[in-house]
């Protein structure tokens, strides 16, 4: 059986034409480059610099004219090897990890302006994500708990009908941390609530309890609707209303014991560890 023989165009030494000696290409009248592989080894070695940003420049540019088609086979193989694909980046990473946050550094000092108009951008299509990092990230600023979600949050205010949990206002509504970062809270189902950013303001990072006697009558508050978030939290802490007082006096002292930043807490919230119990 014969067999086609090829010259390569540039050391001019012939080869069977097949994939073992040249490289495939659609384009010539033979499907195979002009090159055999050697050369075209020699040829990348000698001219490395020039072939990087030539394929650079034509990836992009590959990138640009068929970004639907590649979004789409990437997303179709992801799904089909997820696992996969997770546990790969996960050790790339573990392998990586300095270079790739030196990388990262370097881009957001070259890139500052583009970088913070994305996340502004990002801010204003992805609110409910941006809050509910916002508060992870405060909580883990001071090593507390932090795995609330943004699909935690919808729930959260589903259940107060998107309305602050003692006024029922509509408008300005803040995610309150029931019993503050700064006392020992974390950032976790069970400690936030919806609150209006007015009654936020005045509560701060004080004793919920005591917040609500000092201020019902100034701030108008209900106790019907005081008493219905405190059973709505010991429900959400699998407690009793009364355990859940108690609990939540015990931890706000212990943590203004631990908080450098606020100071010392009054006489009368040392005396009343159990304040603020549901009437009977």
């Amino acid at each position: 059986m014969d067999i086609d023989i090829k010259k390569c165009n540039r050391c001019k030494v012939e080869y069977p034409k097949s994939a073992k000696y040249f490289c495939r290409d659609k384009s010539k009248r033979d499907g195979y480059r002009t090159l055999c592989k050697k050369c075209v080894k020699e040829y990348k070695e000698l001219n490395k610099e020039k072939v990087d940003l030539y394929q650079k420049e034509y990836h992009k540019k590959y990138y640009k004219d068929n970004r639907q088609v590649i979004l789409s086979r990437m997303t179709e193989y992801y799904e089909s090897n997820q696992d996969k694909v997770l546990s790969y980046h996960k050790e790339y990473y573990e392998k990586n990890n300095e270079e790739l946050k030196e990388k990262q550094r370097k881009y957001i000092i070259d890139n500052r302006e583009s970088v913070l108009e994305g996340k502004k951008v990002y801010h204003r299509n992805n609110l409910d994500k941006a809050h509910a990092a916002r508060l992870r990230r405060k909580a883990r600023v001071r090593l507390s708990p932090h795995d609330f979600t943004s699909s935690d949050r919808n729930r959260i205010l589903k259940d107060f009908n998107d309305s602050c949990c003692l006024s029922g206002e509509s408008e300005d509504i803040h995610m309150d941390h029931v019993l503050p970062l700064c006392k020992g809270g974390g950032t976790v189902v069970g400690n936030i609530v919806p609150l209006s950013g007015k009654l936020n303001l005045s509560k701060n990072d004080r004793n919920l309890f005591v917040w609500f006697e000092d201020n019902k009558g100034r701030l108008n508050l209900s106790r019907l609707k005081f008493n219905e978030l405190i059973k709505y939290l010991a429900e959400q802490n699998e407690l009793t209303v009364e355990e859940y007082a108690v609990l939540y006096n015990k931890k706000y002292a212990e943590g203004i014991e631990g908080d450098k930043n606020v100071h010392r807490c009054s006489e009368r919230t040392k005396k009343n560890e159990t304040v603020g119990l549901l009437d009977r």
